[in-house]
This record gives structure tokens, sequence and C-alpha cells, in this order.
């Protein structure tokens, strides 16, 4: 987790996800595989890359107490003569990602928001899916975090069954060339 949730409380998301900061959550820049594709595949350049996450200020004490403990460590430490990654052992103890489903309330809201120049005038876009947990469980059993993660793969498959060609479905999204 980088930042220190500084994301001004204005900061508007989609109506049915509302306000991004809300009473119990602030936006945290998180590593995310985004942030390494989008820079490579960005023909023009790419001045910023970020990555931010609402995370609710209980979940993040949490995490500020696994650091102090060093739990996040992605370094291998000795316990007993044996080899163990902090941060694998307590990802170890977490519940599977299957399991959640039915349990998280709410929306998913995942999206960059782009901003640059287009013909001399300056654009922004903010790009983004968004899904109810409580539809994508009642639809698929899942939470809409593994809805928005797994459609994309079926969609692909789909494609690739119809006689698309591979190179056309085999690249990250971040590496499509959108037309704005």
């Amino acid at each position: 987790m980088v930042g220190d949730g500084n994301i001004p409380p204005d900061t508007a998301g989609p109506p049915a996800a509302g306000w991004l900061c809300c009473v119990n959550s602030r936006v945290y820049s998180v590593a995310h595989e985004e942030v390494e594709t989008l820079p490579r595949n960005i023909k023009k350049g790419l001045r910023y890359c970020d990555f931010k996450y609402a995370l609710d200020d209980h979940l993040v004490e949490v995490l500020k107490v696994l650091n102090l403990l060093g739990l996040d460590r992605p370094d291998p430490v000795s316990v007993k003569g044996v080899e163990v990654v902090p941060r694998d052992v307590v990802t170890a103890l977490l519940p599977r990602f299957i399991d959640l489903g039915g349990k998280i309330k709410g929306w998913s809201c995942v999206g960059p928001v782009i901003r640059g120049a287009k013909a001399g005038v300056e654009k922004e876009y903010y790009v983004y899916t968004m899904s109810s947990h409580d539809e994508a469980y009642q639809r698929l059993g899942v939470n809409a975090t593994a809805y928005q993660t797994g459609i994309p793969p079926v969609v692909i498959a789909e494609m690739i069954a119809e006689g698309a060609s591979r190179a056309m479905v085999s690249s990250a999204q971040s590496s499509l060339t959108p037309s704005l």
C-alpha cells in the first residue's frame, strides 16, 4: 500500500458508487498490474500511472499492524529451520476468494482516469466497469470482483471459439488501442 489516502473529499465516482471518500474509507495508491502494463504499452508515452483503491479504515489499521510485525515482507525468514515468506503465510490464512460470494455488499467500481490532449484539446475520461456484489452473487454465486475479472477471459474464449485471431485476443487490455 502506498500513499496516505489524501484524495480530495469531493472526488466523485459513478452514480451508484457515489463518493469515493466516504465516512469509513479513503482512497489509497496500491500496487497493481496496470501500473506496469499501461506505461509499457502506451506508445505515445505516459507521464503518470497509478492505481487507487478505496479501503475501509479498519482494514488500513490491520494492514499497518501486519506491516509493523513484518508480516507483509516478501523475503523469506527462517522459522524453526524452515524458510517461509511472511506475506505468503498471511495470504494462506485468508479466506478463499470464492468463499466471499454473498458476504460482500455494495458495488465494485474499477477504472482509470485518463487525461491528455487529442488534436490540441485537453480531454479527460473515466473508463470504468461497475458491478453490484449482490447481483453478481444472485446471477453466478460470486462477488462483483470475481465477476469483473472472470468475464473478460470468457469473452476471449468465445471469440477464439468463433474464429477470432489469437493475436487479437492474447494481449493485456492495457495494450489495446482505444478509440476515443
